[in-house]
């Protein structure tokens, strides 16, 4: 399906495909007569007028960006190279560092990705978005992302974040006419030398216009949904996972340059499967006593879009309205069980971690983390007051990329990681106590991090049998 960006034919079929296994499983509609909650995403920029990058008169080829800001009038300033642009997580200047007033006030230029020395650096500090922010954090009036070797234009597919910065790409095309703006010349087969002997903080010989004007592409896309009525009526309890992906790769893409289909296997068709196979399971069973809501999410890649929308509308549309969603379970990568599964929120209520020893481990390697991360959709459920769970299977290396293909998957943890989803699922909804308990400390709460990452907020590690570990 193209990799599931939202907006697109792809993701309709995919809607399709979805409400298709609903109602095979003999769910009714979530909303009233409906399957399908519709809402608007943005999905890049596009140009209301003609962009530039020149100086003189002699313009730099160049591409938009979905993070860019427009500018109604040019911005004029000097280019000031910074190497990567990266500026560390925590204390420390990083590529800024001694730069100073060499970039107040400048256009930046930064090279894309990360330096090859250093393959572990994290890539929340190397995403174009970070970069952005790193040259507007140091006082800069304009970015450019610098992709010498790559002849394709950045994609301009994503949300598109007003970062408050005009910004645009600059490749292969662009690269002899941008290295002569800082004073070096080189043949074809040397221009990568020259680029790696650019010293930073060098500046341009002129000024450049950086003019961006542009507003963001609006599409539709939808959140499906399906329900278990339960036999007292009331509470709701809600299992999603979000179906969307990043289509050929947006400015969430973790393969800088590789045009190609990212299909997402592992996010979040495998959660989605699980979700749609827990809906079997549970309508060829006994009711529950409260209501189960199967979530199908989409724009979550563009920032929780479709959870977000769901959870601003609980008091509003059916079947929520007048009822209390007791609990959320977020299903999101659990397709790639090797060292642990994550079971994180369990500081949420009280009630979780009970709940959690009861089920027992399903034969799995499980961390139990307090905290959750704001990167998936159970964020917007639990900003609400409403307990939650999310299962994760870690990341691995083809994460946002387009090695996330089935080969990947690994059927057996998946089908342990279903087992205990569908076992946890069926003791809330017969009605296990879960109150909401608030964090006690903020990095108990939601944190920017992925679980088990902090030893503080980790409950505990148990084995295959349930024994704690270490």
């Amino acid at each position: 399906q193209q990799g599931r960006p939202p907006g697109t034919e792809a993701d309709r079929r995919v809607q399709q495909y979805v409400q298709d296994r609903m109602e095979e499983a003999g769910l009714q509609p979530a909303f009233g007569s409906s399957y399908v909650q519709s809402f608007a995403v943005t999905d890049g920029v596009r140009p209301t007028g003609e962009s530039s990058l020149a100086s003189k008169g002699k313009a730099i080829a160049h591409a938009l960006v979905p993070f860019s800001t427009s500018t109604a009038a040019p911005v004029e300033a000097p280019l000031v190279f910074v190497g990567r642009g990266i500026a560390p997580e925590g204390k420390g200047s990083g590529d800024y560092a001694g730069l100073g007033a060499k970039v107040e006030g400048k256009i930046v230029v930064a090279l894309g990705g990360a330096p090859p020395d250093d393959p572990h650096i994290s890539p929340a500090v190397t995403r174009p978005q970070s970069k952005l922010i790193a040259a507007r954090d140091h006082g800069a009036v304009g970015f450019v992302l610098w992709e010498p070797d790559q002849a394709v234009a950045y994609p301009n597919h994503g949300e598109a974040n007003d970062l408050t910065l005009p910004a645009v790409w600059v490749g292969e095309e662009g690269t002899p006419a941008l290295l002569a703006a800082f004073g070096r010349k080189a043949k074809a087969d040397q221009e990568a030398e020259a680029v790696a002997a650019l010293e930073p903080g060098r500046r341009s010989r002129g000024s450049f216009q950086l003019h961006t004007p542009l507003e963001p592409v609006t599409l539709q896309t939808a959140n499906v949904s399906g329900l278990l009525p339960g036999v007292e009526g009331g509470p709701v309890i809600v299992v999603g996972a979000h179906m969307d992906h990043l289509g050929q790769g947006t400015s969430s893409s973790l393969a800088p340059g590789v045009h190609a289909v990212h299909n997402g296997a592992d996010d979040n068709a495998s959660g989605s499967a699980l979700v749609a196979e827990l809906a079997l399971a549970m309508t060829a069973g006994p009711a529950p006593r409260r209501t189960v809501v199967f979530a199908h999410f989409s724009g979550e890649e563009l920032g929780l879009l479709g959870s977000r929308d769901l959870a601003s509308r609980l008091d509003a549309v059916p079947p929520f309205a007048g009822r209390r969603v007791v609990a959320m379970l977020n299903v999101d990568m659990v397709g790639r069980l090797r060292e642990r599964l994550t079971v994180s929120g369990v500081g949420s209520s009280p009630g979780w971690m009970a709940l959690l020893d009861a089920a027992g481990p399903h034969g799995m390697r499980v961390l139990y983390d307090r905290a959750l991360t704001l990167r998936s959709d159970h964020a917007p459920f639990y900003e609400r007051g409403i307990p939650a769970l999310f299962f994760f299977t870690e990341l691995h290396g083809d994460y946002h990329a387009p090695g996330d293909e089935v080969v990947g998957i690994l059927p057996e943890g998946l089908l342990q990681v279903a087992e205990l989803v569908a076992d946890v699922t069926r003791r809330a909804a017969d009605g296990h106590p879960l109150p909401f308990s608030a964090p006690r400390t903020p990095a108990e709460g939601l944190v920017p991090a992925l679980p088990g990452g902090d030893p503080a907020t980790i409950v505990k590690v148990v084995g295959p049998d349930g024994r704690p570990e270490g």
